[in-house]
């Protein structure tokens, strides 16, 4: 292959990784890129010698850019972004209707969720302390933090 022909195939692997993100073509591409400066400077390199070259390369790059991604990423200030339910753990509500053989419903800002706890009559003030699927598990809020409107 010639340089053109790296050339090339960087830019379909490029291609391939706009359509198909997740940051495996990337690498691949680099790895055709450094390929094609290569022929660039030594034009007569044989193709099996380019094989062995783009494979090694392509393995070094791919370990190394994904090393890189994963160190630069870091924690995410919104752990709970794309799962709203976890956001109200800790949460203290006021339950909308009573919970009967542990089962009941609690209205939350917009929405109104199901809940699991202990029987409780309409109106007692309930902690989320876990969640199961769409379910808030509750248990009685602790008057004292009840007085404080949220824990904290």
């Amino acid at each position: 292959m010639g340089f053109w022909e790296w050339l090339s195939l960087a830019a379909v692997l490029l291609g391939l990784e706009v359509l198909a993100p997740g940051a495996l073509f990337i690498w691949l591409a680099l790895s055709a890129l450094a390929m094609a400066g290569l022929i660039f400077l030594m034009p007569g390199l044989d193709w099996r010698w380019q094989a062995i070259l783009f494979s090694a390369l392509a393995l070094v790059v791919t370990f190394l850019g994904r090393h890189w991604l994963r160190q630069s990423s870091g924690p995410s200030d919104e752990p709970f972004l794309n799962q709203r339910n976890r956001q109200y753990v800790g949460r203290v509500l006021t339950l909308n209707e009573p919970i009967v053989n542990g089962h009941g419903r609690v209205r939350v800002d917009d929405t109104t969720w199901k809940v699991r706890g202990q029987d409780l009559p309409a109106g007692s003030q309930v902690t989320v302390v876990d969640v199961d699927g769409s379910v808030l598990i509750v248990n009685l809020a602790d008057p004292s933090v009840v007085s404080r409107g949220r824990p904290g």
